[in-house]
């Protein structure tokens, strides 16, 4: 059961930053000032979930 849990944990927070979040910094990159952190952030917080995905994944 905690396998499925954690499936859908990663695949919910994968949509969420890739549909959702990519979708809003596009629409509103006009307004970012400094852009650099906005890509930073963005970026951040992609290699943060991959990170805790890699250490969810089951063994």
């Amino acid at each position: 059961m905690a396998k499925g849990v954690n499936i859908g944990l990663v695949v919910i927070v994968g949509v969420w930053h890739l549909g959702l979040d990519t979708l809003l910094v596009l629409r509103y990159w006009p307004l970012y000032e400094p852009r650099a952190a906005a890509t930073g952030s963005w970026l951040a917080l992609a290699v943060i979930q991959t990170a805790g995905s890699i250490l969810l994944h089951p063994r």
